[in-house]
C-alpha cells in the first residue's frame, strides 16, 4: 500500500530522538513508552534497547509489534529490538526515526516479505529502502550461520525492490558475544567475513561501502538493519567519507584481525565499511557517522582510561565531519556540524559517569542514548556513533 509522505517542516533532514521509561517492568515500560509515543507524527522507524535474555526476546518483540501496531494501525514504524541495559533513568528506551524532510512529498509503503519488514519511500529526488532488524532463521546456529541467512533475506529483498547491493548507504549490525570465539573462530571475524561474501558480489568502487556500527549484544544472535538509497536527481549525492587519522577498516592488517577466518576466503575479511557516509543534495545533507572508537591509525589507544579514550573518539569524530574533511571527500557540506543525535556504547556500567560527563563537556548535542555493550575489541572502553544532518536556508 502506497501513502502520502506527511511530515512537519524542520531545519535538520534526518530527525532522531529517544524516549525512557524507568519502571524496571517490561511491559510496564512498554506501555510508559507507548503513551510518550501516540502523538508524534511521521514516524518510520522505532529501535527499542533493552535487558532481557534468550529466553524473553523473541517474546518481548512480539509483545512490542503488536503494542506499536495497536497504537499506529497496520502501517505502523518498523521495530528493532536492541538487547543492550540502558544507562541513566531508563530500563527500557526507543530511538525514533522520523521520515526525513528530503522525502516530504513522496510516497512511502510498508512491506513485510521474506521474514522481516521494511519501508520503501520514493521521491522524484531519491528512492530509499529502511529496514527492520532482520535476524537469522535459528539463533541457536553459528553466527556464520545466520549471518549468511540475513544476507540472503536482504539480497532478495534489495533485488526485487530493484536496489543493488552497493546501495546501502548505512548498515547496524549486531552480535551476541561480539568478541567472543566459537571454537577457534572469533564472532565478530565470522560476522565480517560472512559480510565480505555478501559484499563481493557487487562493486563498491564507486561509492565506497556503507556506514556501520559492529556491536555486542546481550542475546539475540546476529540482527542487522539497514539503510539503502538510490538517487534519482542528479543533484543528489552519495559520498564515502574517510578519516585520515585512522585507517580505513576495510584496509586493516591482518595483525589486527582475531581468530581463524572463513574458509570459503583466502584470509581473514577486514571489516568492510566507511568511517562515515553522506547523502546530499541542493537543500541539505545527512551525514551517517559509522561506530567510531579511540583507534589512530589502525592502533587501539591502549593502557589509558575511559576518559582518554572517550576524549579521543569525539576528537576523530569531530575531524571526520568536519567541513575540511567532507569537502576533501566529494561532500559538498557548507558549515560546521556536530552529531544531532548519538548512541555511546559503554563496555563497563563503572565507566557510564566519567564518559557522559567527557561528553557532555566536548559534544554539543544533549540527544544522546548510553546503553552497555561489548565493543568489537576487547581494550575498546567505548563507542560512539551518530547522525550529523542539516537543512539548507532557502532549501525547498
Amino acid at each position: 500500500m502506497m501513502t502520502d509522505i506527511l511530515t512537519e517542516k524542520h531545519t535538520t533532514d534526518y530527525i532522531c530522538n529517544y524516549e525512557f521509561s524507568a519502571l524496571n517492568d517490561f511491559r510496564a515500560d512498554t506501555e510508559a513508552l507507548a503513551e510518550k509515543l501516540k502523538d508524534k507524527k511521521g514516524i518510520c522507524r522505532l529501535v527499542f534497547f533493552g535487558k532481557t535474555d534468550d529466553r524473553r526476546y523473541g517474546t518481548e518483540l512480539t509483545i512490542l509489534n503488536e503494542r506499536m501496531r495497536e497504537l499506529f494501525g497496520n502501517e505502523y514504524p518498523l521495530i528493532s529490538y536492541v538487547t543492550q541495559p540502558v544507562l541513566g533513568d531508563g530500563s527500557l528506551a526507543v530511538e525514533i526515526h522520523y521520515l526525513p524532510q528530503s522525502l516530504q512529498g513522496g510516497t512511502m509503503s510498508y512491506r513485510n516479505e521474506n521474514g522481516f519488514r521494511y519501508l520503501i519511500l520514493k521521491t522524484d529526488r531519491e528512492y530509499t529502502m529502511m529496514t527492520e532488524g532482520i535476524r537469522g532463521e535459528e539463533s541457536d546456529e553459528t553466527v556464520a550461520q545466520q549471518s549468511d541467512s540475513i544476507f540472503r533475506k536482504l539480497e532478495t529483498v534489495l533485488s526485487r525492490e530493484g536496489f543493488g547491493i552497493s546501495d546501502i548507504v548505512r548498515q547496524w549490525n549486531y552480535i551476541n558475544r561480539i568478541t567472543g570465539f566459537e571454537g577457534t573462530i572469533q564472532n565478530y571475524q565470522a560476522f565480517n567475513d560472512a559480510r565480505t561474501l555478501f559484499y563481493e558480489k557487487t562493486g563498491w568502487e564507486n561509492r565506497g561501502y556503507p556506514a556501520a556500527t559492529g556491536i555486542g549484544m546481550d542475546c539475540g544472535g546476529v540482527v542487522v538493519e539497514v539503510i539503502a538509497t538510490r538517487p534519482i536527481a542528479e543533484q543528489m549525492k552519495i559520498n564515502a567519507i574517510d578519516n585520515p587519522l585512522q585507517i580505513a577498516a576495510h584496509h586493516y592488517s591482518q595483525q589486527v584481525l582475531l581468530g581463524e577466518g572463513d574458509k570459503r576466503l583466502k584470509k581473514r575479511s577486514t571489516p568492510k565499511f566507511e568511517r562515515a557516509k553522506t547523502v546530499w543534495s541542493d537543500t541539505g545533507y545527512v551525514c551517517y557517522i559509522s561506530g567510531t572508537a579511540a583507534i589512530r591509525g589502525e592502533e587501539s589507544l591502549e593502557a589509558t582510561d575511559a576518559a582518554a579514550q572517550t576524549r579521543m573518539t569525539l576528537e576523530n569524530i569531530r575531524h571526520l565531519i568536519s567541513v575540511t574533511n567532507q569537502f576533501k571527500y566529494g561532500a559538498a557540506v557548507k558549515r560546521e556540524s556536530d552529531a544531532d543525535v548519538i548512541r555511546v556504547y559503554v563496555k563497563n556500567e563503572s565507566d557510564y559517569e566519567v564518559i557522559r560527563e567527557n561528553i557532555e563537556k566536548n559534544q554539543a548535542t544533549g540527544n544522546a542514548i548510553y546503553t552497555i555493550a561489548d565493543v568489537c575489541r576487547d581494550e575498546l572502553l567505548v563507542e560512539i556513533e551518530g547522525i550529523a544532518s542539516m537543512r539548507y536556508p532557502g532549501g525547498e
